[in-house]
């Protein structure tokens, strides 16, 4: 370290010492987005990401605290949103379909992701139902689904 950082260290402990200053952070910035914060961001404080048009927060990284050393937990991101469309009826005979699609808002060439069929509920295909990413899990969970047997709910990878 150079002697100049070196002094700038001791005087920010003097500072802090006989003064009783202590850090505070920066607005930080949001990747696709702004951060809305308090006017003020002592130690403590909380920022949370509001995305541009078209992009939705990151799970896990919505939200940001300022620490003591003025820096904060996390960068906050936006991305764009992916669609996931899956089973139903095809046509008036009343045959499912299993299949799942990932598709990207985003002009691009293709999704990189593959995403097997929905299981089967008590041997139907099911319809109706709402479909939720479990980030922290890397899975999909179907909830609320129909069958011409009975309710449906199943995870899977």
């Amino acid at each position: 370290r150079s002697s100049l950082e070196k002094r700038m260290d001791a005087l920010e402990l003097l500072c802090v010492a006989r003064s009783g200053m202590e850090r505070h952070c920066l607005v930080p910035s949001v990747l696709n987005g702004e951060a809305h914060c308090p006017e003020k961001l002592p130690p403590g404080s909380k920022c949370s990401a509001v995305c541009n048009a078209g992009y939705i927060a990151t799970p896990g990284k919505d939200t940001t605290t300022c620490k003591k050393d003025g820096f904060w937990s996390l960068d906050m991101e936006c991305e764009i949103p992916l669609v996931i469309v899956s089973g139903g009826l095809t046509d008036q005979s009343k045959d499912g379909d299993s299949s799942v699609e990932v598709l990207s808002l985003y002009p691009s060439k293709g999704c990189d992701r593959q995403i097997p069929d929905m299981p089967l509920a008590a041997g139907s295909h099911r319809t109706l139902h709402n479909l939720i990413y479990l980030p922290r899990d890397h899975r999909v969970l179907a909830c609320n689904g129909l069958t011409n047997k009975q309710r449906a709910s199943n995870s899977w990878d």
